[in-house]
């Protein structure tokens, strides 16, 4: 979203920041929500399906970072 964001025309940067932050918090929501749903019920069971769930995401981000990332010539 931030390389998308970058390369819009100088007279389209407030649209493209206000689609950015929109994103940002739409995700957040959507992240805490999925994981209240998840711990709905204080078990440890619960708990950890929470936090595979956040390493799977975190991970899986960082894969997409890495295979996305523009590589630069020197």
């Amino acid at each position: 979203m931030f390389a998308a964001a970058g390369t819009l025309a100088p007279e389209r940067a407030a649209t493209g920041s206000a689609l950015l932050n929109m994103s940002r918090q739409i995700g957040s929501a959507v992240g805490v929500a999925l994981l209240v749903a998840l711990t709905a019920q204080p078990t440890l069971t619960s708990y950890r399906h929470a936090w595979l769930i956040q390493a799977g995401t975190g991970l899986a981000a960082g894969a997409a970072l890495l295979a996305l990332r523009s590589r630069r010539e020197t």
